[in-house]
């Protein structure tokens, strides 16, 4: 059977949210919220901090070195600035609030993201099918989760919100196929920020509802610590490892190609072993030295990359060989390997 891994990053949410925010985007807007200096009339976050006993001198604080690291760091983000909070000498006695205000900001921004225009997206796209979500769901049906199997299909994905599973459960309504698909094949790298209904709770982790909604902390504080963190001390990754190590192809969209995800993925290594069969979305929206920049990365790991300028929908049709009908449908996958 054909094994196929696809790693998704923040970025592939965009077709589905365009609101969802990426990098630098989600820094400014946490920074912005911590203390809600960009709504002086409407307290939203900053209101719900005071509950739990967040000082608001601290915020203060916490917002001004973030500002600092987003001015002086030419590829800001939230788990790097955190990761200098847990090593910097000069956060020694803030480490331990500034290290909760960043994870409350964290998830409160990713149940934002599962809100309610989420959920209308997705059920809207559910019918018309233009996303890569539904290319996937179409992979699955003809290829993967039916028999006869042909492709042996893992997602990993890098981001804490449950966007994805909560696609593919209403897609298939809920059948025990794509059940038992999500809790085999469906990977978090670092965790996710709780259980759907139906699907198998991980060790540490809560059942709740996709659209709970962000206003209520106390919710927040019981789940900020079931995400992990880029550098923090963290579970064995091993087993996705090896479940890149033993595939035959590897598709690569949203993703930003950090160091240590890298390393951790084991895609550096990937040359030397052979298995070299990787195809790679960069978002043609990049400007032009950032695609540059980041194609140089990828051409690093592995030079005989198939890089694609794609959006993540045309991307999934291009990995599929180009056989994907006008209304988004998969119409075969003649000469894949079996």
């Amino acid at each position: 059977m054909h094994k196929t891994t696809l790693i998704v990053g923040a970025g592939v949410n965009k077709e589905i949210w365009a609101e969802c925010d990426l990098g630098s985007e989600l820094i400014k807007n946490i920074a912005d919220r911590v203390t809600d200096r960009t709504s002086p009339n409407n307290h939203y976050f900053s209101t719900r901090l005071d509950k739990i006993g967040l000082d608001p001198d601290v915020r203060e604080k916490f917002v001004r070195a973030l500002d600092n690291y987003k001015n002086e760091v030419k590829v800001p983000s939230i788990d790097a600035f955190l990761d200098e909070v847990e090593s910097f000498p000069e956060y020694q006695n803030l480490r331990d609030n500034f290290k909760k205000i960043g994870r409350l900001a964290i998830v409160f921004h990713v149940m934002g993201y599962e809100g309610t225009t989420t959920k209308s997206n997705i059920n809207n796209d559910i019918v018309v099918e233009k996303t890569w979500m539904s290319r996937v769901c179409n992979l699955l049906k003809e290829k993967v989760i039916n028999e006869p199997r042909e492709i042996d299909l893992n997602i990993i994905t890098f981001n804490y919100d449950r966007i994805l599973e909560y696609y593919l459960l209403n897609w298939f309504r809920h059948s025990k196929p794509i059940i038992k698909f999500i809790d085999d094949k469906v990977k978090h790298f670092y965790g996710r920020i709780g259980c759907l209904e139906g699907l198998k709770v991980e060790a540490d982790e809560k059942t709740i509802s996709f659209d709970l909604g962000n206003d209520k902390i106390e919710v927040i504080e019981q789940i900020k610590d079931s995400i992990q963190l880029i550098h923090q001390e963290r579970a064995d990754k091993g087993p996705m490892k090896e479940i890149i190590a033993q595939s035959d192809e590897i598709w690569i969209m949203g993703y930003g190609f950090d160091a240590t995800n890298n390393r951790l993925l084991g895609l550096n290594s990937l040359l030397e072993q052979q298995k070299a069969n990787m195809k790679v979305a960069v978002y043609p929206g990049l400007n032009f030295a950032f695609r540059r920049e980041m194609t140089e990365i990828i051409r690093d790991i592995n030079f005989e990359a198939d890089i694609r300028y794609l959006g993540c929908s045309e991307f999934i049709g291009y990995c599929l060989g180009g056989l994907i009908d006008n209304k988004g449908k998969l119409m075969c996958l003649k000469g894949t390997p079996s």
